[in-house]
């Protein structure tokens, strides 16, 4: 009687799941099918030949019925030339899955999480779970026709830093479809998030003997007001302070002017570093001379 034997009974899209044959009274090539697609193949040479091995990986295939992303079986069945042979039969439990583009993020950088193994053409939430705190939608998700989909989304600041479960959520059913959820850390604001140019300047202005231009690039996917903090130091001595708001749009860049109403003629330090309003630092800190002659007064 012939027979297939599956060693693996569960799992993902991408499982490998090593299969046996045996059994077949005809010789000739034979297919695997899971589902409706072919996964593999394999040749009788003769009848009652040895059980033969091999292996295939689970493919890109949705589920199906109310939950289906938790479970669904699915037969795994073998065909010849002549057709189907029907007590050649396995089930496998297909389960959804989810993988993300980057295990840590820092507040308004994007990330990108793609699943497989949803229900055909259906629209989802994607969520961070923590504990027994109620989850926070952070994105729309669609699945294909085949189960599988991709979405982005942008770690926003109104989350807590702290290490997360990234789920998915079936909006019509309002359940949690992902067995085994990815995580995610969320941290604060990065220090490299933004990133500073070559200082111009200093040059003078009506009531600014030496203004100074600093510009900064954001890594950020998320608009910005940031302040700008600068030191000027003589001799390794702190003489001056300043600060200057900066406005920076989604991964753009932006120019911070601070004047400073007089500074002796003389060869100067400055340290300059970007922060949020709140206080997170956003930039690393940048040094650089400054020149003051005459002329700048």
């Amino acid at each position: 009687m012939s027979e297939l034997k599956i060693k693996t009974k569960a799992g993902t899209v991408g499982t490998r799941v090593v299969a046996e044959a045996s059994g077949f009274e005809n010789a000739g090539k034979y297919k695997i099918l899971f589902g409706d697609v072919e996964v593999g193949e394999f040749v009788v040479e003769r009848k009652g030949s040895k059980p033969i091995s091999t292996t295939f990986v689970i493919p890109e295939v949705s589920t199906s019925g109310d939950r289906g992303e938790l479970q669904t079986m699915v037969p795994v069945r073998v065909s010849s030339e002549s057709g189907i042979i029907p007590d050649v039969e396995q089930r496998f439990k297909l389960n959804s899955m989810a993988a993300l583009s980057t295990k840590r993020a820092s507040i308004g950088y994007k990330v990108t999480l793609e699943a497989k193994g949803l229900l055909s053409d259906e629209v989802y939430f994607v969520t961070t779970v923590q504990g027994d705190n109620p989850d926070v939608a952070v994105a729309i998700l669609k699945a294909e026709s085949n189960g599988s989909g991709r979405s982005e989304f942008i770690v926003p600041n109104s989350i807590a830093p702290g290490r997360y479960k990234i789920q998915i959520k079936n909006r019509r059913l309002n359940f949690l479809t992902l067995l085994h959820p990815p995580t995610l850390e969320i941290q604060g604001y990065s220090n490299s998030s933004l990133t500073p140019g070559e200082a111009v300047g200093p040059v003078s202005k009506p009531f600014c003997g030496a203004l100074v231009t600093l510009p900064f690039s954001s890594e950020l996917s998320i608009q910005l007001i940031a302040t700008v903090y600068i030191i000027i130091s003589l001799k390794g001595k702190p003489v001056r302070f300043s600060s200057s708001a900066l406005s920076l749009l989604p991964l753009g860049t932006g120019e911070a002017l601070i004047c400073f109403a007089d500074l002796e003629p003389g060869s100067y330090r400055a340290t300059a570093f970007a922060a949020t309003m709140t206080g997170a630092i956003l930039s690393k800190m940048y040094s650089f001379r400054l020149e003051i002659g005459q002329k700048n007064l």
